[in-house]
């Protein structure tokens, strides 16, 4: 359509009193308005036409609205709405033109009107939903690559009416909702906005949910991964997060390391850009540290406590993760209460372990699962991966060899050398620590080379195979074949 043509129908348009005839009008415009000639054609004078128009039917439908029934009396005038949005969100597509006329024309007061209305409905039907997700398309468009329509939008709608948004439990508005939050939040103006309201909280954990549900599409996960890397957002937010919400989190997180490590390079050899911003890692490395002692609930065996120590497992992995990349050797050098805190937790649980038979004793029995379903509990492993943090920590860090020895953990680390069911590879990991806390630490060194040799340990695994190691004069270990002891609950074979 030529810009002469477009006049037309605007001319007829405003002059035009049968609101059947309206509606086709706007019907053939919002069909014009796909062709990418159209938003070079419109004019200024035609938008604000158009957005007359629409502000005129909103105010009726707006009117036609019944608080206490909380349902709509006037939906003749909802189609026209619809449409109006519809040529807006079309035409300012890629246009900072268009964008910039439809923000002076005072449709977004209009919209902004209908949206509040349309979210205080429980059940809005059909018409209501394709209103509501229009206009979000329009507020997505508005605000691409435009930071004043980014902050007018974001100062309307955060946190109540995205949040409001989200629980109808609208799969499509819920997207292009969190398509929009994901626009904004690149603004840094916004960003500090979110960050400094107790409503990212509750907007975060709605979005969490929604990444837990079966969708075709991937804006709420692109809009987590994206939080992950903005500055000191998890700072605020994630220790309030609800538990199922934090566990989803930690999920994405660590999906998002086990991407960053498949591509550590970029194809011309430069390093690639990790999805963890160094202030979220410092977050999370804060939040094991307060939520640490919820572990101590496995020893328990406390099924009602079973969230939050997976969070400390979850948290665990992730700081196991990222401090062996070079990248994040910087910000882990900057952590020593980290340091302290895995040390410690550590110590405390051997001597939990040592107290009675629980999921942080160790332990040298082979048990197959009861089933294939059977899940291993959140213990499994943890206390390697605990000496796994440690080692990567004191790698080539003089300062954090040092600390180690001050808190006494060489002795703890090398009573890990063990074969441990409960914790796969503990013993790798241990030889592994010992070996970066000794690296070029003479100090270190000398006290490993003043324990003394104390015998052999025992070892039901090794005793169970008819097997004793003993300890010899030249100091050396023999293998001896001995009699395995007689099980005397078992019947006579012979």
């Amino acid at each position: 359509m030529d810009k002469e043509a477009m006049s037309c129908l605007f001319v007829s348009l405003v002059g035009e009193p049968l609101e059947d005839t309206v509606l086709v009008i706007l019907q053939q415009l919002v069909t014009c308005s796909k062709d990418p000639s159209f938003r070079n054609h419109i004019s200024k004078e035609n938008i604000q036409q158009l957005a007359n128009l629409f502000i005129q039917h909103a105010e009726t439908v707006t009117e036609g609205h019944d608080e206490d029934e909380q349902r709509f009396k006037s939906l003749p005038s909802l189609q026209p709405c619809v449409e109006c949005i519809r040529i807006f969100r079309n035409s300012c597509a890629q246009s900072a033109i268009n964008q910039d006329a439809i923000l002076s024309s005072g449709a977004m007061q209009a919209v902004l009107g209908l949206l509040k209305i349309f979210t205080s409905c429980p059940e809005a039907d059909e018409p209501a939903l394709v209103l509501l997700r229009c206009s979000i398309q329009l507020l997505n468009n508005l605000t691409v690559s435009h930071e004043a329509a980014q902050m007018q939008v974001w100062k309307l709608l955060f946190p109540s009416m995205l949040q409001a948004i989200l629980r109808m439990r609208d799969k499509k508005a819920s997207e292009y909702s969190c398509m929009l939050m994901h626009t904004c939040l690149q603004n840094p103006a916004c960003c500090a906005l979110f960050r400094d309201s107790p409503g990212s909280v509750c907007l975060m954990n709605d979005v969490l949910l929604l990444c837990c549900e079966e969708n075709d599409h991937d804006f709420s996960l692109l809009l987590v991964q994206l939080t992950l890397q903005l500055p000191d957002i998890m700072a605020q937010v994630f220790e309030h997060l609800d538990p199922s919400c934090q566990l989803t989190l930690l999920q994405i997180a660590k999906s998002c390391l086990e991407a960053d490590s498949e591509q550590q390079l970029n194809r011309d050899g430069t390093r690639h850009h990790f999805s963890i911003s160094d202030s979220t890692l410092i977050c999370f490395a804060d939040s094991f540290r307060s939520m640490a002692h919820h572990i101590l609930a496995l020893a328990a065996d406390d099924p009602e406590n079973s969230k939050k120590p997976q969070v400390i497992c979850d948290l665990l992995e992730i700081l196991c993760s990222a401090s062996a990349h070079s990248t994040f050797r910087h910000t882990f050098n900057q952590m020593e209460f980290l340091l302290d805190a895995g040390v410690e937790l550590l110590d405390i649980l051997e001597r939990v372990g040592q107290t009675s038979e629980n999921a942080f004793s160790s332990s040298q029995e082979f048990k197959e699962p009861a089933s294939d379903a059977e899940q291993p509990s959140a213990a499994h492993g943890f206390k390697g991966k605990l000496i796994q943090l440690v080692g990567n920590m004191c790698f080539q860090c003089r300062a954090f060899q040092d600390r180690v020895r001050e808190l006494n953990g060489i002795p703890l680390i090398l009573q890990q050398c063990n074969i441990d069911t409960r914790n796969p590879y503990i013993r790798e990991w241990a030889v592994l620590c010992i070996r970066n806390l000794c690296e070029n630490n003479v100090e270190n060194q000398a006290v490993i080379a003043s324990m003394e040799n104390q015998g052999v340990a025992g070892n039901k695994a090794i005793s169970d195979l008819g097997i004793e190691a003993v300890l010899r004069e030249d100091g050396k270990v023999s293998v001896t074949a001995v009699e395995k002891k007689r099980d005397p609950s078992a019947g006579d074979t012979s």
